[in-house]
């Protein structure tokens, strides 16, 4: 799924991506699941969210060099057939992975800002050309804000058990909701 650039789209200071993954196999390597990135212009690359065989992956790209920036591996690792709630934040000092609410992995600098990229969002592929991921996505959210370790725990327990504590307002929430994402595109 392909979802047209957009300004509000413009991830620079921090983000948080959240989506539930449920992978039909885990022995292939780079299975992108959320991509901001053309492959060819290292001028256009922003963030990349995989799976790298049973292993979740992030990568980003800085203003320093579109070719390089921090990139962040889990040591856990997912099974196929079993659904993850899996959580990317980014703020220029940490980049933090999580799995089902909880901090797996972080890595920390003094990180520049993410390198601006025209490319569309594309949802499943690494730029809808390839590095295609094989399962089942759900309720993907994108943030302006690095996300706390609680927001995020609370927003993988709602779907669990229904206790939701809201994010506090005001901030700017990017939200996109596969299912209904295709409905708003067509009424633009």
């Amino acid at each position: 799924m392909r979802v047209a650039t957009h300004t509000d789209f413009d991830f620079t200071d921090e983000y948080t991506a959240l989506v539930w993954i449920n992978p039909d196999r885990v022995n292939i390597s780079y299975q992108t699941f959320f991509s901001k990135w053309i492959p060819s212009d290292v001028n256009n690359r922003a963030v990349n969210l995989q799976l790298n065989y049973n292993k979740v992956f992030e990568g980003i790209s800085t203003n320093t060099s579109a070719t390089t920036g921090p990139i962040i591996s889990t040591d856990e690792t997912v099974n196929a057939g079993q659904w993850y709630h899996l959580g990317f934040t980014f703020d220029r000092t940490y980049v933090r992975i999580y799995i089902n609410g909880v901090l797996v992995e972080e890595i920390s600098g003094s990180y520049p800002q993410i390198h601006y990229s025209a490319a569309d969002l594309i949802f499943g592929s690494y730029n809808a050309s390839g590095r295609y991921y094989k399962g089942f996505l759900d309720e993907m959210m994108l943030f302006d804000r690095a996300l706390t370790a609680t927001e995020i725990f609370n927003e993988y327990d709602f779907v669990l058990n229904g206790s939701f504590t809201p994010v506090p307002e005001p901030m700017t929430i990017l939200t996109i909701l596969l299912g209904l994402l295709g409905v708003f595109l067509k009424k633009r």
